[in-house]
This record gives C-alpha cells, sequence and structure tokens, in this order.
C-alpha cells in the first residue's frame, strides 16, 4: 500500500493488537475503519459525502481553526454548517425565515440598507420592515411630545397592530403568545393591554368562539 500523501511504500505495525499502516517518509498513518475506535475509543463516524453546487464533484472536509468544513476541490466554494461562520469570523447570520409577498406570492428577498436587514418582493417590490426598522432607516429619533408624519404614521401603525392583536386573541384563532408577537410586544406588555380593555369580557368572547369552533 502506498502513502497517499507522499506515495512512499507503507509499512505494518502493530499498536496494541492493532495492525495500522505507517510512511517511513512523511509519517503518515492510515487506519481501517474501526481501527481509530480500536486505539482510542473515538467513534469519528463515517461522515458524509457532499457534492459541490457549482461543480458537481465530491467536496472535501478541511479543519479550519477547529471548524470542520467542506470544500471543492475544482473551485474552492465552501459549504459551512448552521454556526460554522460564527465559528470561524464572530460573524452570526441568521438563516431566518421565508416571507411570502401578500400580492404577488413569491419568496421575498433579503437585502441589507443603511445596516438594516429589509425584505423586498422581486416582482412588485413591495417592502415588509420589521419593527423598528423604519425608524432606523429614516434615522428617526422619537421625541416626547413631538409628532412627525412618519412618526405618527408609526404610532398609528402600532395602534392597529395592537387592535389586530386582541381581536384576533379573543377570537380564538391566536393563542397569547402569537398575539403578542403581533402588536410587538411582550407577554406582561400584551397583558397590561388585555387589563386596560377589560380583559374578562374579552377572555369571555375567546371561550365563547372556542366553544362554537
Amino acid at each position: 500500500m502506498k502513502c497517499i500523501v507522499c506515495k512512499d511504500e507503507m509499512i505494518y505495525k502493530d499498536v496494541e493488537n492493532v495492525e495500522i499502516d505507517v510512511c517511513p517518509g512523511c509519517g503518515g498513518i492510515w487506519l481501517d475503519g474501526g481501527e481509530l475506535k480500536e486505539l482510542t475509543g473515538f467513534d469519528i463516524g463515517a461522515g458524509r459525502l457532499l457534492s459541490c453546487y457549482k461543480c458537481d464533484i465530491t467536496m472535501q472536509t478541511k479543519m479550519v481553526r477547529g471548524v470542520e468544513i467542506d470544500i471543492c476541490p475544482k473551485c474552492s466554494s465552501i459549504w459551512l454548517d448552521g454556526g460554522e461562520l460564527m465559528e470561524l469570523a464572530g460573524l452570526d447570520y441568521n438563516a431566518g425565515r421565508i416571507i411570502i409577498c401578500p400580492k404577488c406570492k413569491v419568496h421575498l428577498q433579503t437585502k441589507v440598507h443603511r445596516g438594516v436587514e429589509i425584505d423586498i418582493c422581486p416582482v412588485c417590490t413591495g417592502v415588509y420592515l420589521d419593527r423598528g426598522e423604519l425608524e432606523r432607516l429614516t434615522g428617526l429619533e422619537s421625541q416626547k411630545g413631538v409628532k412627525t408624519g412618519i412618526s405618527q404614521f408609526l404610532h398609528d401603525a402600532q395602534d392597529i397592530r395592537i387592535k389586530v392583536a386582541v381581536r384576533t386573541f379573543s377570537e380564538g384563532r391566536h393563542d397569547k403568545g402569537r398575539a403578542a408577537e403581533i402588536a410587538g410586544l411582550s407577554l406582561e406588555e400584551f397583558d397590561k393591554i388585555l387589563e386596560k380593555q377589560g380583559s374578562s369580557s374579552i377572555l369571555e368572547k375567546r371561550h365563547s368562539k372556542l366553544r362554537r369552533a
């Protein structure tokens, strides 16, 4: 058997009753399947075979800064498992969510503008903004007692979200956690809203709806 690195003829060695192949040239060691576990108790497993998306050839596994990554030997493209980019470069990239345009029924595409990650429809160019993103994009800082056109819009939009959340909760369409999420509030904040609006009547309406369902 020849060494896969320097091509020298390998020799057999007996190590703790396990016969391994050692290269006298580079010192490399070849272990047959299961021999590493016999010697060290460490079961590395058979691993996996990934094909390059571009070249359609088997990717090679490399260790970089203690992270096992997959590299295409032809085009050098790299596959990273979830969390590996964070380990390698400190970059926390969230694969995120899939949002469908309510008009065109196609997936929104994520773009970064002024440091804000926004979702845009590639067909109608409609934009979806999470809570707080419009303020960040416009550089608007809310000032107590001062309402600009944008700040008034944001205030009104928040009121609408809260009303929708309370209605869907009272109608039994969403549980409290999902309703609070729609309102853009924590559970504690949402509970306070329910108390202000008469939580007993809201809960009675919710139970009635659920019983009829």
